[in-house]
């Protein structure tokens, strides 16, 4: 009874560190085409979250694959702690400079992604072409101010209304292919 406990353990360790492995490397994968196809994720903060699943990951396969003391234990949490923490900061900090404004229609299908350079209004709609990656696709001709009013109007039309030279603006987005 207790080999099939720990045969189970060890499965379960090495899914979860393949799991881990196999973000890292779409991690990767994102840096090195990122550069060459212009893409980027719909939102910024998305980095940063798969980073911490993939260390919440690798945290949970690495006890179950190696008998570690107490002391490497506590070690291990403390590092896991500062590296979360960090990508937490990072992640409300990523949006003070660009905001990102991100609406799932209502059929799940697509997603409208505007990021607003804070600093200075200028705002640019990206059009989700590969899943969660998106390719910047037209300049918002206003610079903006205030908050973005996203409204479905279908599965693939989409309605943003903004404020911009004291005056409100709408744009309508089209997701037919």
């Amino acid at each position: 009874m207790m080999k099939n406990k720990n045969n189970f353990m060890n499965i379960v360790g090495w899914a979860l560190f393949v799991i881990s492995i196999g973000i890292f490397t779409f991690q990767m994968g994102y840096l090195f085409i990122s550069k060459k196809y212009q893409v980027e994720y719909i939102d910024d903060r998305l980095f940063y979250i798969i980073n911490i699943f993939c260390i919440l990951f690798l945290t949970l396969a690495i006890p179950l694959l190696i008998n570690l003391k107490q002391r490497m234990k506590f070690i291990g949490a403390g590092i896991v702690f500062i590296f979360i923490m960090v990508h937490i900061f990072l992640l409300v900090s990523s949006n003070q400079a660009v905001k990102n404004i991100t609406s799932i229609s209502p059929n799940w299908k697509h997603i409208l992604s505007i990021k607003e350079n804070v600093e200075d209004g200028a705002a640019v709609y990206y059009r989700d072409y590969y899943g969660i990656l998106a390719r910047p696709k037209e300049r918002l001709p206003f610079d903006t101010k205030g908050e973005f009013q996203v409204e479905w109007l279908a599965n693939d039309i989409a309605a943003v209304t903004y404020e911009a030279k004291g005056q409100y603006h709408s744009t309508i987005y089209r997701y037919v292919w």
